[in-house]
């Protein structure tokens, strides 16, 4: 696969990441050079169960 690049390159890759993580339930922030992350109620079931399948 290849890297990503223009407008949509890295920002776009980095904000895919979020919100594909948001829908499992997980929030990243960052801070200088640091990430954050933590769990949520929210997210789908499977997510929720911690199994892949449901």
């Amino acid at each position: 696969m290849a890297a990503t690049t223009g407008p949509a390159g890295r920002g776009g890759d980095a904000r895919d990441l979020r919100r594909e993580l948001a829908r499992v339930g997980v929030v990243v922030r960052d801070e200088e050079k640091r990430q954050y992350w933590r769990l949520t109620r929210g997210g789908t079931a499977s997510a929720r169960s911690g199994h892949p399948y449901g």
